[in-house]
């Protein structure tokens, strides 16, 4: 079972086997709601939350409000039904639909305050293989001011994705060659799947009360970065 709400947009997906279930939906803001959605997307998927064997969940960047919603979903899952848990950087996400194999792709989203948060993924699994279509972190997701990110970027081929198309002046100043998306990129709880496949494989689970979720300008402190 996949979670994310860390953007404007819930998304849950359910993978048994080669086959995925998502749902998606607009803001949700009671957990009624939230549930609601879960157990429509197990339903299309043919399960019940006992048939679960592990949790997903996208630890933003994202809201206060919408990271803490699911967070709070998936402890009272495991509460009731214990299982292994992922937690990932939600840009995974992104990054499993635009870093095909070698291409690297920036993702930038408006943090306000004259900030924004950014991150760089490349794809790197060869076809062919099990873990293909896994993305790879080059820089990880963290708060910047814009110039501060495009000045780490050592190329001037990335593709740039999520909100960077508000920044495509500032971008194209500083790489001419840049691929820019024109629209708003959301991350999906599917395109989650392959890397946490491979997190469970490996064993790189979390305990619930480890995990950390990655706000928009928390009020104690301004993260700089996240595993």
């Amino acid at each position: 079972l996949v979670i994310d709400n860390s953007s404007t947009r819930l998304s849950v997906a359910v993978a048994t086997g080669s086959a995925v279930w998502h749902a998606g939906a607009a803001p949700v803001d009671t957990s009624v709601a939230f549930t609601g959605i879960v157990d429509f997307c197990l339903s299309q998927a043919g399960i019940g939350l006992d048939d679960i064997e592990g949790y997903v969940l996208g630890t933003g960047p994202g809201s206060f409000t919408g990271l803490r919603m699911s967070l709070s979903l998936i402890k009272g899952f495991h509460a009731a039904l214990p299982r292994p848990i992922v937690a990932l950087p939600s840009y995974y996400a992104l990054a499993r639909v635009y870093a095909p194999l070698g291409r690297r792709c920036a993702f930038i989203f408006d943090a306000r305050r004259g900030l924004i948060y950014g991150a760089v993924y490349r794809g790197a699994v060869r076809r062919g293989t099990k873990n293909e279509g896994r993305a790879v972190s080059m820089m990880k997701p963290g708060l910047f001011e814009l110039n501060e990110f495009l000045e780490r970027l050592d190329e001037d081929e990335y593709l740039f994705a999520g909100e960077s198309w508000r920044f495509a002046d500032a971008i194209r100043q500083r790489f001419p060659r840049a691929q820019i998306i024109d629209e708003t990129v959301y991350p999906r709880a599917c395109d989650l799947i392959p890397e946490a496949l491979y997190r469970f494989e490996k064993g790189r689970t979390i305990e619930p009360r480890d995990i950390i979720p990655l706000y928009l300008h928390p009020d104690t402190c301004q993260v700089r970065g996240v595993k």
